[in-house]
């Protein structure tokens, strides 16, 4: 299975991602992206902190819908 851990092998320079304001109110600014490790590409919920440090919050593999539409919503 997946860990949080292995969101450091994310390719974090072809990640995109996007502000998750369909969720709840977390009183926080959640981000959802879009990063390969190999040739898989994943699903990762994070929080932006100072210092560009992010906080992992979910780490999964996208679904092919994900990939196809190129503009993924998780």
């Amino acid at each position: 299975g997946l860990t949080l851990a292995m969101a450091k092998s994310l390719e974090f320079d072809l990640l995109i991602s996007h502000a998750d304001t369909t969720r709840h109110d977390y009183f926080e600014l959640r981000m959802i992206g879009f990063a390969p490790i190999g040739q898989t590409v994943y699903c990762v919920v994070f929080v932006e902190r100072e210092d560009d440090v992010m906080r992992v919050i979910s780490l999964r593999e996208a679904t092919n819908v994900h990939v196809q539409q190129g503009h993924p919503k998780a």
